[in-house]
């Protein structure tokens, strides 16, 4: 009976040994998988992932202190620079009404795991989950140029489609060809927008009905200016970046020096031609 007694109790302890461990790892993979992410240093955010050299510089007035929870959005691609360490992911954040892109190496608990596959807790790219976000990185490659390459461009449109000042041909010049950076941006995700023509015209043809001036856009919308002297009464069109600015190529198709104006990051309200005629989500 004593040796009955004996066994029935090693069982009950064996028993509730193995009930208690996995509760207790449970309580500790959740805990792990809940912490925030965190910025490990003050960062600067920018306006896209493609690095500095007077393109995607540190923005000065979007600081994230060191510390501080964030909300990671997605990830993605660009410059090869060393933070904490040297790698090519970027992460998409939101710190209060900030938003914009930190080196990986800079986010604690982001959930950026690029050697696992559909992981739960796993960030997703914005390439699968945020074209929005994705179309204006990717059309800010330019930011800070006055061309993109030329093979490039001989891509998305036929020379003559790019212009002709009558001296050489326009191929790949920004200025005067506005509507070919969010086309381009959307193009790179998948999405086919209108992009050839004057920018006046593809709001009129495609636009017109839907776009609205009230609120502030939100990123990844085309935002549309109308026709005026300097930009050769054709229009302009910008991509949102958010926080009220607009990324756009200002100038006109002609061989004067306005047709070598950088694209540029503005306020969406401070384009300095072109009645603002509002904005869309394609």
């Amino acid at each position: 009976m004593r040796k009955t007694l004996a066994a029935i109790g090693a069982i009950v302890v064996v028993t509730l040994s193995l009930i208690g461990g996995p509760a207790s790892a449970a309580t500790t993979t959740t805990s792990a998988s809940a912490a925030a992410p965190r910025a490990t240093s003050d960062i600067q955010l920018r306006w896209c992932s493609w690095g500095s050299g007077e393109r995607c510089y540190p923005r000065k007035d979007a600081v994230v202190p060191s510390g501080a929870t964030v909300n990671a959005v997605c990830w993605g691609k660009g410059e090869n620079v060393t933070g904490a360490y040297r790698t090519d992911h970027w992460i998409y954040i939101a710190y209060g009404s900030l938003k914009g892109w930190a080196h990986s190496s800079r986010i604690a608990n982001s959930g950026l795991h690029v050697q696992v596959a559909n992981g739960d807790d796993e960030l997703s790219s914005c390439d699968a989950t945020r074209q929005d976000i994705s179309a204006t990185n990717y059309a800010l490659q330019f930011v800070n140029r006055d061309s993109m390459p030329k093979g490039l461009a001989r891509e998305l449109f036929p020379e003559a489609e790019w212009g002709y000042s009558g001296k050489a041909s326009l191929v790949g010049r920004l200025s005067g060809n506005s509507p070919k950076l969010p086309y381009w941006g959307y193009h790179a995700t998948g999405k086919e927008i209108p992009g050839a023509g004057k920018a006046i015209d593809i709001f009129n043809q495609h636009y017109s009905g839907s776009a609205t001036t009230s609120g502030v856009p939100p990123i990844g919308a085309l935002v549309f200016y109308g026709p005026d002297v300097t930009n050769g009464f054709q229009g302009l069109e910008g991509i949102s970046v958010g926080s009220g600015k607009v990324f756009i190529a200002p100038g006109k198709r002609t061989e004067d020096r306005n047709s070598h104006s950088w694209t540029k990051i503005v306020d969406v309200t401070g384009v300095p031609s072109g009645q603002y005629l509002g904005w869309v989500m394609p």
